[in-house]
């Protein structure tokens, strides 16, 4: 009887355990710690903050005189001030249909592509909407992979690696896909490779390869 007991105690403990680990709904990193070890937590309470970086969204607001120049899909430029270097390609995926009350702009929703997670939240970007001299990227669809992702050539010409990079993908026509933000248009991309690839592999160009920019 009392091993029997003891075997009882055993499954229920065992039972318990099981309940002891929580997963996340999806990857990405810890913001806020709101409980520690050892506390006792009720159901609905809150554990940790996450922050899933491999997209950002940019929230502006526009005036009506340039809402006609906007439309949804649209690639635009960004600049932050902690990358002054470098110009990002976003797409415009929400305009809202009503003006704020007070200021009268139209709030306007970008997503930036965060692929490296190197771009925090919180940073001040500068969107430019202008289309002047905007070229549009057209790849071989098998450039591009079923997580959206395409392989850059990056590196020097003797030793080229290459680096994934997620990308917005658009109409699909002949073999041929519409890049909406992630790749520019002076960029080379992997088309093709015997070998799987990943990010910072080496790689040899083939005498085949293809040498034009998208």
């Amino acid at each position: 009887a009392q091993m029997n007991a003891q075997r009882a105690t055993i499954d229920q403990a065992q039972t318990r355990q099981q309940f002891a680990s929580i997963e996340a709904p999806f990857s990405g990193k810890i913001l806020q710690r709101l409980s520690d070890p050892g506390d006792l937590v009720q159901p609905g309470s809150e554990i940790l903050k996450l922050g899933d970086f491999s997209q950002l969204t940019i929230n502006v607001q526009v005036s009506e005189l340039v809402l006609a120049k906007i439309r949804p899909q649209q690639t635009v430029s960004i600049s932050l001030d902690a990358f002054p270097d470098q110009i990002f390609k976003g797409r415009v995926a929400r305009i809202s249909p009503m003006a704020d009350p007070s200021s009268r702009l139209i709030p306007v929703e970008i997503t930036l592509p965060n692929p490296d997670r190197r771009i925090g939240a919180g940073l001040l970007a500068r969107v430019s909407f202008s289309q002047a001299g905007q070229q549009t990227v057209v790849v071989p669809e098998s450039a591009v992979n079923q997580d959206s992702d395409i392989f850059v050539v990056t590196g020097t010409e003797d030793k080229p690696v290459v680096e994934r990079r997620s990308v917005q993908t658009g109409k699909k026509v002949g073999g041929k896909v519409q890049i909406l933000a992630g790749l520019n248009p002076s960029e080379k991309y992997v088309v093709r490779s015997s070998r799987p690839l990943k990010s910072d592999s080496q790689i040899r160009l083939s005498i085949l390869s293809q040498t034009s920019s998208p």
